[in-house]
């Protein structure tokens, strides 16, 4: 709510991409130019991270159609490439400008180190900030709801379907993992996890392809989405124990019913 244009990425990216395949469908490429040229002159910094999403989307969809096939690869990759040149061009007018500006700014100067790893305290909240909306550092926000979970589960119990899905999600997590790929996809300035509301996107996807599935469950999966579900939810608790968490929550209530 503060910066209200944080939300046009939700609304470019997905659009970018139905661009995408109308040009892999060899169809009008008017739609994906035309949203890199809105993705230019409405910011730049958002334009950075929604090409590397597209980049991402762009490898894994030509590796999973033409395999080896490098040739094919690469005139799709050149073909995208030209296109999105010309989306920048048109959109140079603003461009231009606002790199002059940008260049000159203290926090495009300022050189973060550089991390292999980050703490241990942010790979030991991870689940916890996956389920629950929570402050996380680095600009890590997400707070699924717990059925994306089991939709995951569906997704890869499920043998040579939606490979692509199950490739981007293992790729995009380990992006979330690493220090250097939030530094990278962030415009290198410094570690930021903005990028990942194309996090956000695949994951309501696989949850949107998987939610008739949830209806005509075998006794299989059924029993393997129940298992996870008091696995996820009993080691919750158990870290909330050692945290402490759950005794200072206890206290607070029977203060308030004292108080009361």
């Amino acid at each position: 709510m503060h910066h209200p244009y944080f939300l046009n990425p939700f609304i470019y990216l997905p659009l970018m991409l139905i661009g995408i395949e109308k040009i892999l469908k060899k169809e009008s490429p008017f739609l994906f130019i035309f949203m890199v040229f809105l993705s230019v002159v409405s910011n730049f910094y958002f334009f950075y991270m929604i090409g590397c999403n597209v980049i991402i989307y762009v490898l894994i969809r030509l590796i999973s159609k033409y395999h080896t096939n490098i040739k094919r690869i690469m005139q799709h990759l050149l073909c995208i490439t030209g296109y999105t040149i010309t989306g920048i061009c048109t959109g140079s007018f603003m461009l231009i400008p606002v790199l002059n500006l940008l260049l000159r700014t203290d926090r495009a100067s300022n050189e973060s180190s550089f991390e292999l790893l980050y703490n241990s305290h942010y790979y030991k909240n991870f689940l916890e900030d996956f389920l629950i909306p929570s402050t996380s550092k680095h600009h890590t926000y997400m707070g699924f709801s717990f059925i994306v979970v089991v939709c995951i589960l569906l997704l890869f119990m499920e043998r040579k379907k939606h490979t692509e899905l199950k490739a981007a999600f293992v790729v995009m997590t380990c992006f979330l993992f690493l220090p250097m790929a939030g530094k990278v996809l962030h415009g290198f300035s410094y570690t930021s996890n903005r990028w990942a509301f194309g996090y956000v996107l695949l994951l309501a996807t696989i949850t949107t392809i998987e939610w008739k599935n949830l209806f005509y469950l075998s006794k299989k999966k059924l029993g393997v989405s129940i298992a996870a579900i008091l696995v996820i939810t009993a080691g919750y608790a158990i870290k909330m124990h050692l945290d402490g968490k759950i005794n200072r929550n206890l206290q607070d209530i029977f203060q308030r019913f004292h108080n009361q």
